[in-house]
């Protein structure tokens, strides 16, 4: 079987169960994601087209999951410059993204589970190469 075949058949069950893990906390993946990014990026502060290439979601979906999620407090208005806003998690964003993450982590434990350190640093590895050397090639 292809190795690329393999990891999209991965990725594609991971998001099933993960999309699964994150309705208990009436999240998604992509607004998962957006939580993410705000809470572990670079930056404090994101705009939503920042979310949205971050999330691989197109910036229109974005901004509907950024709407629902300044709706419902966990994420706020930091600064705008034009018609261009730039987000940042609230207290009541940070929570809920840990409790959602905590049981993502448990999903990705699970998903591991019969591999020791070493193989998860050598498939880790392994996958940042890959994605290189995609990045790198010309179709």
């Amino acid at each position: 079987m292809l190795i690329g075949y393999l990891v999209k058949q991965v990725q594609a069950e991971f998001k099933v169960k993960m999309d699964g893990v994150l309705s208990r906390y009436d999240l998604t993946a992509s607004s998962y994601a957006a939580l993410f990014h705000l809470e572990a990026g670079e930056h404090d502060e994101m705009s939503n087209a920042d979310l949205a290439r971050e999330a691989w979601v197109t910036p229109q979906t974005m901004h509907r999951i950024s709407t629902r999620l300044a709706e419902d407090g966990f994420i706020e208005e930091a600064s705008r410059e034009g018609r261009a806003v730039k987000y940042r998690i609230t207290e009541q964003g940070l929570e809920k993204f840990q409790a959602a993450d905590d049981e993502v982590k448990r999903l990705e434990a699970a998903m591991l589970a019969g591999l020791d350190e070493g193989d998860v640093e050598k498939l880790r590895e392994g996958l940042r190469v890959c994605m290189v050397n995609l990045e790198g090639f010309d179709a």
